[in-house]
């Protein structure tokens, strides 16, 4: 899905599950301000995922095993654990990569 060393993104970790699934997230390394949500899963349906305490937002797409699909959350506090929910239906398989972004690193 993700190569970790891409010049603004880290891999925290990797998961796989069944169904909807609920995720620890470790706290954000210094200097990142956003936590990215990757997904692949089985199946023709959809998935969506969502981070406790950022206001219902949600990014969610078609399930795929070819490449998946990825959505930003700005953390307003990094140094606090956090919690990425993923909703399928009831056995899908998902595999989910998070992973630290900063994009203004980037564009300098």
């Amino acid at each position: 899905m993700l190569k970790n060393g891409s010049p603004s993104s880290e891999i925290r970790q990797q998961l796989a599950g069944a169904g909807t699934t609920s995720f620890d997230v470790e706290p954000m390394p210094p200097g990142y301000s956003h936590l990215g949500v990757a997904v692949q899963c089985s199946g023709t349906g959809k998935w969506s995922a969502s981070l406790d305490g950022v206001g219902g937002k949600e990014v969610s797409s078609d399930c795929s095993l070819n490449g998946g699909a990825a959505g930003l959350f700005d953390i307003s506090d990094p140094a606090a654990s956090q919690t990425v929910t993923v909703k399928v239906a009831d056995g899908t398989d998902i595999w989910v990569t998070i992973f630290a972004d900063s994009p203004d690193e980037a564009d300098k």
